[in-house]
């Protein structure tokens, strides 16, 4: 899944939250043209009749199926709430959606469900660095000098802004020796190799499913299949040892993308 799509369908699940509407009279209904927004992107990503229904601050899910006259949980095929913005998604008839639901005045938008990921997946491999240690620190604090240290971690400790070096090599990285100890990061990304050495053994899979179960979002294996391995970097950006700033914390692999993922998966994970 690349950057940009990872971005709008957080975008989206950030302006629910944070969007502050202006006030609706709710005592009618909306007659076309006054339909609730209906937005949609790319016509071939569009998952088939599922639905993203916003609603607006105040306006409970009992107001909106009084206000539509129909209880959405008993005629969906599919019908989840969420909790972290007042709405829900579901599997519905597009009559439904278009003549019924987008009339009420307590719907802010309804949002057209996204294919995030079309690649294919790959067989998940025990690609890692085999001659790689987890480096030993002396000291509560420590100035690592490693030849091998990214810039990235020595911008992170430095007094004052650094001009990067030809070489690539940075300066020391000065980080507490227990950095992340007792943490759990969640990595929702295309799934990590949790037997890469860099891990050190503190990375497993979301509920301990195994690398070959299928993730709860997305329907593929937990284990990294992409072509890229995205999901393992960004793992390793924030709690490997040998390039990552929490150095001791735990990585919980949530996998969310991969081919057919979609925006209300991704929703669902952070639920």
């Amino acid at each position: 899944m690349g950057p940009f799509k990872m971005l709008h369908a957080f975008s989206l699940i950030l302006l629910a939250i944070f969007i502050k509407s202006s006030p609706v009279q709710l005592h009618e209904r909306r007659s076309n043209p006054d339909l609730a927004p209906y937005n949609r992107n790319d016509p071939s990503r569009l998952v088939p009749d599922t639905y993203i229904v916003v609603l607006r601050d105040g306006h409970t899910f009992d107001d909106h199926f009084r206000r539509i006259g129909v209880h959405i949980p008993s005629v969906a095929e599919k019908y989840v709430a969420w909790d972290i913005i007042n709405g829900y998604h579901a599997i519905m008839n597009e009559s439904l959606v278009h003549d019924i639901i987008r009339t009420d005045p307590g719907v802010l938008y309804v949002e057209h469900d996204q294919y995030l990921d079309d690649s294919e997946p790959v067989e998940p491999t025990d690609r890692y660095d085999s001659d790689h240690q987890l480096s030993q620190y002396d000291r509560r604090w420590l100035g690592v000098e490693d030849i091998q240290n990214p810039f990235n971690l020595a911008m992170l400790s430095a007094a004052s802004k650094l001009e990067e070096p030809t070489d690539r090599q940075g300066p020391p990285f000065y980080h507490l020796e227990s950095a992340g100890e007792g943490v759990n990061i969640y990595i929702l990304d295309s799934g990590v190799m949790t037997n890469h050495t860099s891990f050190g053994g503190r990375a497993t899979n979301y509920q301990q499913l195994k690398d070959t179960d299928s993730s709860p979002f997305t329907g593929w294996p937990m284990g990294d299949t992409s072509t890229v391995s995205h999901g393992t970097c960004v793992a390793s950006l924030a709690a490997g040892d040998r390039t990552g700033t929490a150095k001791q914390a735990n990585i919980i692999n949530l996998k969310v993308t991969g081919k057919g993922s979609t925006m209300t998966g991704l929703a669902d994970a952070l639920e």
